[in-house]
C-alpha cells in the first residue's frame, strides 16, 4: 500500500517539478541572452567584432557582428555539445566552447574580456545543458514552441519571413526597377556594366570557369582594377577544380584567377600555393563538402546613384551565355538586372560573404606571393612591375576540334558584344515591392525555402515551376499537392535525361515524385492505380532541347530555377528545387510585378515547346518502373535522396 502512495504521489509531483524546470529554463535563456545584448568588442582576427547568445529550444545561437552586420552565426546543440572552458587564447580573451567536437571542426568560441562574466555564464549554460539532456523536458519545450506559431504573414503577395537572412520589403514607389535577362542578354550586361563602372565592382559565383568568356570578362575586371577601382571576386574553390568542359579550360582557370590576383583583385576561391581545398574544410568538418557557395550576384558602383546588380542563376561559363555554336551545349538560363535601392541588400549580402571568408581561410600569407600589393594609381610603377612580372599567359586548346570550338565561341561573343539591340530592347519594370532573400542553411536558416512553401500555399490561380531539378522536398511536395486539390493549375518544366545525362539519376528519383502532384486526389481502387483518371490541372513537362525530333538546333541542359505565381510575383534566383540548395548558401530575388511576371511566364511557354510533356502512363512507369536498368537506378537513388 505505502509503494502504491508513493508512486501516486511521485506521478503527482514529477509534472510540478517539470513545470519548474521549464520556468528555469526561460529564466536561463533570458539570462544567457543578456549577457551578450552589450556591445564587446572584441580583438578577433585582426578586426574588433561583437559576440551575442541566443537560445532557440536546445539549439545555441552564437552570433558574430563586425559593424553591427551580422558575419557569421554557428549553432550547437546543449542536448549534445557540453559547454567548456578553454584555457589558452590566441587573442587574450577567456574563452568558452562548446563540446570538444565544436573545437576540433573550428567552429567559433565565446570571448570575454573578464573570466568572472565567463565563469558565470559557464554556469548558466551547464544548466541548460542537464535541462536539454532530459528528454522529456525538451520533448515539453518543443510542444510549448508549437503552441507559439504564427502562421506566415505576407505584405502584399510578398511573406514576411522572420529569419535573418532575409532582405527587408522594399514597397516604396518610383524606387526598385528590374530587367529580365536570357544568356546572351547577360553576358552582354555583364560587360558592359563592368566596362560603364566608376566605383567597385563586387562579383559572386559558383564557376567562373577560363574559357573565353570567363578571360573576357576577367580581362574586363583587371582594367578597372588598373583604373583603382576596387574589385572583389569570389568563386566556389572545390566546384572549380574539375573540368567543365576541357583540361585546357580547367588550367586556364587557374590561370585566370593567378592574373586577376596578380592585378590587385582578392580571389576567394584559389590560393597561389594551391590550398585551395583546405580552405573549404574547417578543421575535421566533413560537411562542408556538401556545402556549396551556390550563390550568383554581381554588384556594381555600390552605395552610389548608379548602383546596379544582375542576379540569378547563370554561372560564368559559355554554355549559360549561349556562346556555343548552333546544336551544341547551350544551357538555358535566365537573369535579372537590378537598379535602385534594393541593390543595397545584395551588396551587404557580398561583403557579409567576403568578410566571413577574410575570416575563416588561412591562405593570406601563401598568397602574399603573387597577390599585387601595389596601388594602382599611387603605386604605379611598382604595381605594373609586380603585374609584368608574374602574369602568366592563357593556353591553347591542343586537339583541332577544340580550337574550331574555341575559336566559334570567340565568334560568337563578338556578335553578342556588338549586338545594340540588347540595349535597345532591354525592358526596365519599376516595381513597388521586391524583396531580396538568402539562405543559409549552416546557419539554420533557409528563408528562400520558406518562401517556397508558402508562395505555394497562397497562390489562388497559378503556379508555373522552371527548374533544372525536381526532386521536392516533403513540405513543398505537400505544399503542391494541396494546390492542386484547391484546383490551382500547376505547369512545371524540368530536365529530361536526354538532354541531363551527366544527372541522370536526379531525372529517374524526381520522376518518382511526379505522380504526387499529378495525382494529388487520386481515386485509389484497392491500392491499384485508376488509368481512366485524368486531372487537367496539372501538367509536367521534360525539357529536351528541341522542338521536334528533326530540329536539328538542339539545346543542353535546362538550368533556369525560377517560381511565378498567379502572374503575379517572381522568384528567381540560384535555388534549385533538390535537397542540395537545402545545404548550400543561395539567393533569389521576390518581384512583385504582373509585367516582369509575364515576361518570365512568356519565356516558361517558350521553353515548353522545346520539351515533352509527361504523359499519365509514364507517370506510373516512373513510379512502378519494370526490373532493369531503371528499376536499379530508381532504388538506389531513393536511398541517397537527401544527398542528392
Amino acid at each position: 500500500m505505502r509503494m502504491i502512495s508513493y508512486l501516486i504521489l511521485s506521478l503527482l509531483i514529477s509534472p510540478l517539478f517539470a513545470n519548474e524546470k521549464i520556468e528555469r529554463y526561460y529564466e536561463l535563456v533570458d539570462k544567457v541572452s543578456n549577457y551578450y545584448s552589450s556591445n564587446w568588442t572584441l580583438p578577433y582576427a585582426v578586426i574588433g567584432v561583437k559576440q551575442k547568445l541566443e537560445v532557440n529550444l536546445c539549439d545555441v545561437y552564437l552570433k558574430t557582428y563586425w559593424q553591427d552586420e551580422l558575419l557569421f552565426r554557428d549553432i550547437y546543440d546543449l542536448s549534445h555539445s557540453k559547454p567548456r572552458l578553454r584555457k589558452k587564447s590566441p587573442y587574450q580573451t577567456h574563452e568558452l566552447s562548446f563540446g570538444t567536437l565544436s573545437i576540433m571542426k573550428r567552429r567559433t568560441t565565446l570571448h570575454f574580456m573578464e573570466e568572472q562574466k565567463r565563469d558565470q555564464v559557464h554556469q548558466d549554460l551547464k544548466e541548460l545543458y542537464k535541462i536539454c539532456r532530459d528528454d522529456d523536458l525538451k520533448a515539453a519545450l518543443i510542444d510549448r514552441k508549437n503552441e507559439e506559431y504564427t502562421p506566415p504573414l505576407f505584405d502584399g503577395r510578398l511573406p514576411l519571413g522572420r529569419a535573418e537572412t532575409r532582405g527587408e520589403i522594399q514597397n516604396r514607389k518610383n524606387n526598385n526597377w528590374f530587367a529580365p535577362l536570357k544568356g546572351p542578354e547577360s553576358f552582354y550586361q555583364r560587360v558592359k556594366h563592368i566596362q560603364k563602372a566608376k566605383k567597385s565592382i563586387s562579383y559572386q559565383t559558383l564557376d567562373f570557369s577560363g574559357d573565353p568568356t570567363g578571360i573576357k570578362i576577367g580581362e574586363e575586371l583587371i582594367k578597372k582594377r588598373e583604373q583603382g577601382l576596387q574589385i572583389r571576386v569570389m568563386a566556389d574553390g572545390l566546384s572549380n577544380l574539375f573540368p567543365t568542359s576541357t583540361k585546357t579550360i580547367l588550367r586556364n582557370t587557374k590561370i585566370l584567377y593567378h592574373n586577376m590576383m596578380v592585378s590587385g583583385i582578392r580571389v576567394f576561391g584559389y590560393s597561389c600555393k594551391g590550398r585551395i581545398i583546405a580552405n573549404e574544410f574547417r578543421g575535421i568538418d566533413l560537411d562542408k563538402l556538401l556545402r556549396r557557395a551556390h550563390e550568383k550576384f554581381i554588384i556594381f558602383d555600390a552605395g552610389t546613384s548608379n548602383q546596379a546588380a544582375i542576379m540569378g542563376g547563370i554561372n560564368t561559363h559559355f554554355k549559360y551565355f549561349r556562346a556555343a555554336a548552333p546544336g551544341k551545349d547551350n544551357w538555358r538560363d535566365y537573369d535579372i538586372l537590378v537598379s535602385g535601392e534594393i541593390v543595397d541588400e545584395i551588396n551587404s549580402a557580398f561583403n557579409r560573404n567576403f568578410k566571413d571568408r577574410k575570416i575563416r581561410y588561412k591562405n593570406y600569407k601563401y598568397d602574399q606571393s603573387c597577390l599585387n600589393p601595389y596601388d594602382p594609381i599611387k603605386e604605379k610603377a611598382q604595381y605594373v612591375q609586380f603585374r609584368m612580372e608574374k602574369s602568366k599567359p592563357y593556353l591553347l586548346p591542343r586537339r583541332e576540334k577544340d580550337q574550331i570550338v574555341d575559336q566559334q565561341i570567340r565568334n560568337r561573343l563578338k556578335e553578342i558584344l556588338g549586338d545594340k539591340s540588347f540595349e535597345s530592347a532591354l525592358n526596365w519594370t519599376l516595381s513597388n515591392r521586391a524583396r531580396f532573400i538568402l539562405a543559409r542553411p549552416e546557419e539554420n536558416e533557409n528563408f528562400i525555402t520558406d518562401a517556397h512553401i508558402d508562395l505555394i500555399r497562397s497562390a489562388r490561380r497559378e503556379i508555373i515551376i522552371a527548374n533544372q531539378f525536381f526532386v521536392p522536398s516533403e513540405e513543398i511536395k505537400t505544399a503542391l499537392r494541396d494546390a492542386a486539390n484547391r484546383g490551382v493549375k500547376i505547369k512545371i518544366i524540368t530536365n529530361s535525361n536526354k538532354v541531363n545525362t551527366l544527372g541522370e539519376l536526379m531525372v529517374i528519383v524526381g520522376r518518382y515524385h511526379y505522380i504526387d502532384i499529378v495525382l494529388s486526389r487520386h481515386p485509389w481502387n484497392h491500392g491499384r492505380y485508376d488509368y481512366d483518371w485524368n486531372p487537367k490541372n496539372v501538367e509536367i513537362y521534360e525539357f529536351v532541347g528541341r522542338k521536334s525530333e528533326d530540329d536539328e538546333h538542339k539545346m543542353g541542359w535546362y538550368h533556369t530555377k525560377m517560381m511565378t505565381i498567379d502572374g503575379v510575383v517572381t522568384l528567381i534566383g540560384s535555388y534549385n528545387l533538390d535537397y542540395s540548395s537545402q545545404r548550400n548558401s543561395e539567393s533569389s530575388m521576390l518581384i512583385e510585378s504582373r509585367e516582369i511576371t509575364n515576361q518570365f511566364n512568356e519565356w516558361f511557354n517558350e521553353d515548353i515547346v522545346h520539351s515533352e510533356r509527361v504523359d499519365y502512363q509514364q507517370l506510373y512507369e516512373y513510379r512502378e518502373p519494370p526490373n532493369g536498368g531503371y528499376r536499379f537506378k530508381l532504388k538506389f537513388g531513393l536511398k541517397i535522396e537527401r544527398f542528392l
